[in-house]
């Protein structure tokens, strides 16, 4: 049993939320339906090997609904995201490259096999898929624009650097939407409802924003570090984020908080709620499709969050670990 404290402010919040606040979701037990609550479930028994798949779960109870056959296979598979509609969904996917001596020797030292990350995307349901990555290059951290055509992702090349583009769900037009760096930015996440794009600063643990086109960036967060991706809600007015407050200088010291929070903030940044859990990981966070609930995977199993409330409570059963967590719209 965990302790949460839900530390709550802002009676807009309550006002605001209470129509979603109800015992059970709509289209929450269609297993691969729209209003799903999916989970990679790995089950484990004493002396039984262990037991992996995706699976649609009661958002109650953390009961099983049963498998699910058309997500993409897990294992090396990460950063699985659907489009706003729910109908298109993207996936990241380690590949080998063939070796190039040039590239993958350095003196007398030669690499034995070159990794990619590429990118996928497809149509629920389809078996076809689509690789938007170019040879050479590595993707990832994908978000799908509202309209669910375009995607914002970070692609990287093996000179070290990357930079935030968008480009077409086929893989063209793609536009340049902030200067290469070295990974000092992660984790975009396209608004649902306007053309801004939320990124994180993990050198700074600041939380920033951008246009759509790529202008005016601008940060958003300083008074607390960001632990794990920014997520918008399904109305693209509230955000999902874990953090942490920031060091404290004491004399020649810095006290440092271990108290890790779900925060909910609004899409300036500052904090309407934040409710104290054991653990955030690095797992984006998923938002019911009513906007009511919130549920993150932290590490153990998962938490499900009433965000009019601030309460959370454990819905993995015991015997199983879930992680990650998707709630397809």
């Amino acid at each position: 049993m965990i302790s949460l404290r839900p530390i709550l402010s802002g009676a807009l919040l309550f006002a605001a939320l209470a129509c979603g606040e109800s015992p059970t979701l709509a289209g929450a037990t269609i297993v691969s339906g729209h209003g799903a609550l999916l989970v990679y479930r790995t089950s484990y028994q004493p002396g039984l090997p262990y037991r992996s798949e995706w699976t649609a779960i009661d958002p109650e109870s953390g009961a099983s609904l049963g498998a699910v056959s058309w997500m993409p296979t897990a294992g090396a598979i990460s950063e699985i995201t659907f489009s706003r509609d729910g109908n298109w969904i993207a996936w990241n996917e380690p590949i080998d490259l063939p070796l190039d001596t040039e590239r993958d020797c350095f003196f007398d030292v030669c690499s034995t096999r070159r990794v990619s990350r590429n990118l996928y995307v497809a149509h629920v349901g389809d078996a076809s898929r689509i690789n938007v990555t170019p040879q050479y290059s590595y993707d990832r951290m994908a978000s799908f624009s509202p309209d669910g055509g375009r995607l914002v992702l970070l692609r990287g090349s093996y000179d070290g650097e990357e930079q935030m583009i968008s480009l077409r769900r086929d893989g063209g037009d793609v536009r340049g939407l902030l200067p290469k760096s070295r990974r000092r930015r992660d984790r975009p996440d396209w608004s649902p409802r306007t053309q801004q794009i939320l990124y994180s600063r993990p050198d700074i643990g600041a939380l920033y924003a951008v246009d759509a086109d790529g202008r005016n960036p601008r940060a958003l967060t300083d008074s607390f570090v960001q632990l794990g991706p920014a997520v918008w809600s399904p109305d693209g007015t509230l955000i999902a984020v874990g953090i942490r407050n920031r060091p404290i200088r004491n004399g020649n010291f810095y006290e440092f908080s271990r108290d890790e929070f779900l925060g909910i903030l609004r899409a300036d940044g500052s904090v309407v709620a934040k409710t104290l859990v054991e653990r955030v990981t690095s797992g984006r966070p998923a938002w019911s499709p009513d906007g009511s609930r919130v549920v993150t995977c932290d590490g153990t199993g998962i938490l499900m969050t009433v965000v009019a409330t601030g309460q959370s409570r454990r819905i993995t059963p015991a015997g199983s670990y879930d992680c990650p967590v998707l709630w397809r719209p």
